[in-house]
């Protein structure tokens, strides 16, 4: 999957009862891209949630081969999230570098 398939695409966490969002917006990050500090989130598989911590704040990112999709813009519920902490939050996302499975909703 790449960047802009990832667009209107509807998933749901599998954490708990589950959040169910889609994807409006992302910004793409190919391994050259990401900094040292940051490289980890490389060794995480395609196809996971995984935020990184900057400064305060969790940037949530969509894991994709050869990069990350940092998400810049979700819908949960009818509502629209466009900031990095709000986005983690509306879709449940409380720690930087773990892994959170989602799957695909039609």
């Amino acid at each position: 999957m790449n960047t802009r398939e990832l667009i209107g695409k509807k998933f749901k966490t599998l954490l708990g009862k589950g959040v169910t969002f889609t994807i409006l917006s992302v910004e793409a990050y190919g391994k050259s891209k990401i900094s040292d500090r940051y490289r980890a989130i490389l060794d995480i598989k395609s196809g996971f949630l995984v935020a990184i911590q900057y400064r305060t704040a969790l940037i949530p990112n969509f894991t994709l081969d050869g990069g990350v999709a940092r998400i810049t813009g979700v819908e949960v519920e009818g509502s629209i999230f466009t900031t990095a902490h709000a986005i983690s939050t509306a879709i449940g996302i409380k720690e930087a570098m773990t892994a959170y499975s989602v799957k695909e909703v039609k």
